[in-house]
């Protein structure tokens, strides 16, 4: 299960965007301090997980302390944003462009899936809501003529082996989004586009988790429109929610019988940054940084707004709605909502961020603590005594927040290379900017 995400591909060659008050800084990396997503632990509600802008920040208590895992140590950098998911056991599993990046200690060691998954690019992948410690991936590389090998993967052990499901997608298409219906387990729904030069946005539906697919076209959907997965209902795995994302005035359109027809039911000024169903599937709530959270009964669409928010995610549960907004003109970077989004309280401050405690030799004890500095400066983070780097913490991360004061010291090196060999498929540039706009909008 995962809520909603920015955009994922490594493009550290393209210039980045930043977006926010001439008053707020700017992170290490070149970007804006900002959360894409937020992560629950399907087995231990303590346990959360967000990916930002400068790595991923974790919790195992609550809320009470959060910590900071580097891009380096997961395995990606820079513009990159990768999907996030939790099984059932606790493993984190990370879709990046030189793989799929697996850690099995919340965060200290982070190792590469091998076999058909190696040096690939895993566009997204989901687990599955009733059954998280099943995950599926989507993986894809091009092959030259505005072709692309599009594979879809299978894990049923939390992330420890890996096969293919079903045969491989047909070479038109490329695959942006993969889901699996909450309602059905043989039933799983890809976003991607197809048939190149004109670039029609598609959803394909298999009926028997993967053996064979059918493909819909999305009206509306193209190369400057690309479709992604936003939600399928709890209870009726024919009703589809896809973004159809425009850079600005994204569209949110609802299928109800598998793709075959499509309703546009909300398009604003802005981008759609944020999407959450209600766990019963009867509200949905949508916004973006440019106007607003709405919020709408799915029986009628009617859209009210419902907070100023300057929404960057969202997540639905059954007792809380939880968002990422911007610190710096919102007051909070994760907020939690007990009245359906109408008032939020800070559930998360950028200044509460210290390192991720982890033993020697482990990957975030190697790598990310000449990282911390420049990241502590840039969000104003506490200092956190001896850290991750410098204290003997254990796996869980579940350390003190330590004394208010000045950040790390440590210099910060980001690497501004494509790393792994992965820039080998990035043949089609078009396909660069279609990737960078990836899944704002996720439950």
């Amino acid at each position: 299960m995962r809520i909603c995400a920015f955009p994922k591909l490594k493009m550290a060659f393209l210039a980045s965007v930043i977006v926010g008050s001439a008053s707020a800084p700017a992170a290490a990396n070149g970007r804006y301090p900002a959360a894409g997503l937020i992560v629950l632990d399907p087995s231990d509600p303590k346990h959360i997980v967000v990916r930002a802008t400068y790595g991923l920040i974790t919790t195992a208590d609550g809320g009470d302390t959060w910590k900071w895992v580097c891009e380096q140590s997961v395995g990606f950098s820079d513009n990159e944003d990768p999907m996030v998911a939790i099984t059932q056991n606790g493993t984190l599993l990370a879709g990046v462009f030189n793989g799929l990046s697996v850690s099995t200690d919340r965060g200290c060691n982070w190792s590469f899936v091998g076999g058909d998954l190696t040096d690939r690019f895993v566009v997204d992948l989901s687990t599955e809501k009733q059954a998280p410690q099943n995950a599926v991936a989507i993986a894809s590389n091009g092959i030259g003529g505005g072709k692309f090998l599009t594979q879809v993967f299978e894990s049923k052990d939390n992330g420890v082996n890996w096969s293919q499901l079903g045969a491989d997608l047909s070479e038109d298409v490329l695959g942006l989004s993969i889901d699996v219906a909450p309602s059905n387990d043989q039933v799983v729904y890809i976003t991607g586009r197809a048939a190149a030069p004109t670039y029609t946005g598609v959803l394909l539906r298999s009926k028997d988790r993967g053996a064979s697919w059918e493909t819909f076209e999305i009206p509306g959907a193209n190369d400057t429109h690309p479709p992604y997965l936003s939600a399928i209902d709890p209870t009726n795995p024919e009703v589809v929610y896809v973004r159809l994302d425009a850079g600005e005035a994204d569209q949110l359109v609802v299928s109800t019988d598998g793709g075959q027809n499509w309703t546009n039911v909300f398009e604003k000024t802005g981008g759609l940054l944020g999407f959450a169903l209600s766990p019963d599937g009867k509200k949905v709530a949508i916004g973006g940084d440019k106007d607003g959270l709405w919020t709408a009964p799915t029986d009628t669409f009617a859209f009210t707004k419902v907070a100023d928010l300057r929404v960057k995610c969202l997540l639905w549960t059954d007792q809380v709605m939880y968002a990422c907004a911007d610190e710096f003109k919102d007051g909070f970077h994760i907020g939690v909502s007990e009245n359906e989004g109408k008032t939020f309280i800070p559930f998360e401050h950028l200044n509460e961020i210290c390192e991720l405690e982890c033993p020697q030799g482990t990957t975030t004890r190697l790598e990310c603590p000449k990282q911390w500095g420049a990241v502590a400066l840039t969000i104003d983070a506490k200092s956190c005594g001896a850290g991750a780097s410098g204290g003997a913490g254990g796996t869980g991360g579940t350390g003190g927040s330590g004394a208010t004061g000045g950040g790390g010291g440590c210099s910060c090196e980001l690497s501004s290379e494509v790393a792994g060999g992965g820039a080998a498929w990035l043949g089609a540039l078009a396909l660069l900017g279609l990737l960078r706009r990836k899944k704002n909008a996720r439950r």
